[in-house]
Order: C-alpha cells, then structure tokens, then sequence
C-alpha cells in the first residue's frame, strides 16, 4: 500500500501532457500482451497471437522497446532520477508515438497481404492491435501538448548560490554602520586589528 501511495504522489508531479503520455504508453505496453490478431485456415483451425507473439513478433518488440522508454523517462522525471541519454532526445514522446503508428500500420499491411498464409481462409484483428492505436494516440497528444508548453528554465544550484551571496553583499554595502550588527563590527574590528598587526610586524 505504501509503494502504491508513492507511485500515486509521483504522478500526480507529472504536468497533464506528461501524464496523458506516461498512460498512453503504458496502454501500448499493455496491448502487446493481448490479442492482436487471429486467423483461420482451411481445414478449420486457427491461431490467436499477442503482439510479441508469432511471425510479426518483432514489431511488437520495437513497440514494447520504445514505449517502455517514454515510461522509464517520465518514471525516472517524476523520482527525479532522469536518464540522460533519454532526456538529450527532443519530443521523444512525439517520436516514439509517430514510429509505434508505423509499426501498426506495417504489421496490418503484411498482415492481410493475401500472401501472407496461403492457406489462411479468415483474418481478423483483435483488440490489442486497437488499443495499441489508441495508446500511441494518446502518447502522441501528450507530446504535442508538451511540446506546446513554455520550456521552463533549469535551475542551476552554483547560479543561484552566487547570486544569494552577491544579493546579501549589496545589501551590506548599502548599510549605514549604525545599520551593521554589533557582531559584525566586532569581526571587523578583530580583523582590522589583525592586519594593522601584520603591518607592523611587516615594516619591523
């Protein structure tokens, strides 16, 4: 119960394109588990195969491989642990939405080619195929309305840094020496003394 709260919280960090994108492709992941297609031959009996299962098993590896990369990148945003080489790809979701409709398209294609089974006298598609359509659909929104949204800034934690310490120089610049805390004119006055020291020790 405790992991599924956390895995609830680390979604809800995710913006709403980055959601629509991470339950798209998890829809596509999921579709390869299911029926995809079935046929039946001319004796009577038929085959049901998932999609990363019988002749076209290998498109159903690609759309596995890159759906389950736009997973672990937005997995890995919302733990904020982001894999590098994933996250120097632009509009990976975009992409990845794009190759998973070719993928779709290519197994229909080859699919009802009469050439494909001779001896097949039945194809039919099954939902997993449809779901896979709907869950590249989903992720390929999700990456436009990503795409569309104002790119903001990284923070740079050195940046800021100097930019506080600077802040709190001009700040103690503009001080009159009533303004200066007690402790801190001691701490010049201890450090005046200690060069005016040296000075001395200096010209000895």
């Amino acid at each position: 119960m405790e992991q599924l709260a956390r895995a609830k919280h680390l979604f809800t960090t995710l913006s709403q394109a980055e959601k629509l994108m991470f339950v798209g492709a998890a829809i596509s992941v999921v579709s390869l588990f299911l029926p995809w297609y079935r046929d039946l031959d001319a004796w009577g009996k038929g085959d049901v195969f998932l999609g990363v299962t019988g002749q076209l098993s290998t498109i159903g590896f690609v759309v596995f491989i890159l759906s389950g990369a736009v997973l672990l990148n937005l997995a890995g945003k919302a733990m904020g642990k982001e894999i590098r080489t994933l996250k120097k790809i632009n509009h990976l979701a975009l992409k990845v939405a794009a190759q998973n409709l070719l993928m779709i398209v290519i197994t229909a294609s080859i699919y009802f080619d009469p050439k494909f089974g001779v001896n097949i006298t039945l194809k039919e598609t099954a939902i997993g195929i449809f779901l896979c359509l709907v869950g590249s659909v989903m992720t390929g929104i999700g990456g436009y309305m990503k795409r569309s949204e104002p790119q903001r800034r990284e923070v740079n934690v050195f940046e800021e840094v100097e930019a506080h310490i600077e802040r709190i120089h001009k700040k103690l610049d503009s001080q009159t020496p009533d303004d200066v805390p007690l402790a801190e004119k001691q701490y010049k006055a201890i450090h005046e003394k200690d060069e005016d020291e040296k000075t001395i020790q200096m010209e000895l």
